[in-house]
């Protein structure tokens, strides 16, 4: 039998994992796994078909030690932490994190309305705009104007997404905390 060789990706980190994948990967888990608890088939299939483009049929002729040495690659992956970055780089354009002391009250309403709706992809592109201009020596830069969200970042990585979800989730209950302080200070004035 003649063997054919395939490239596939070599998975390291969260940097190299699309965030869309990512969910797509979670979607699956979540609709195939059993109720009998048998995750490891439906996360094993779900890895195979989602970050190698593996399907269940060809899955299945493969030796147990290639599905576990393509699992296994995943799961470090995956495990790793992301990392916070303040500025990104995009395709090829410098992308700036929102400063939450000047966010608008359409940016503030947007940003409630794609995270309870679970639209990530969307919320990045509130968090992050264009840097207009350059960073000063002290790491201080200006981000475009808000023109509402979009799906800019639909090839996002899924270190992005988890680094700046940790940011958004302090900052949001922060924002809620002072928002609720600030409207209770001017009912007790009235």
């Amino acid at each position: 039998m003649k063997k054919t060789e395939i490239n596939l990706p070599n998975y390291q980190s969260k940097k190299d994992i699309l965030f869309r994948d990512f969910i797509r990967f979670k979607d699956l888990v979540d609709i195939n796994a059993t109720t009998d608890g048998d995750n490891v088939r439906a996360i094993t299939y779900a890895i195979l078909s989602v970050f190698y483009s593996i399907s269940k049929k060809t899955g299945d002729k493969l030796q147990a030690s290639q599905v576990s040495q393509l699992v296994e690659l995943v799961n470090i992956a995956l495990s790793k932490e992301a990392i916070f970055e303040p500025v990104i780089t995009y395709q090829n354009k410098r992308y700036g994190f929102l400063n939450f002391d000047k966010i608008t009250f359409a940016e503030l309403v947007d940003l409630e309305d794609c995270y309870k709706e679970d639209k990530l992809i969307e919320l990045t592109s509130i968090v992050y705009r264009p840097i207009k201009g350059t960073i000063n020596k002290k790491g201080e830069y200006e981000i475009e104007e808000y023109q509402g969200y979009d799906d800019t970042f639909a090839n996002v990585t899924l270190d992005i997404v988890e680094g700046y979800m940790k940011v958004f989730q302090t900052a949001s209950q922060t924002l809620k905390a002072s928002i609720l302080t600030s409207m209770g200070n001017q009912i007790e004035s009235i």
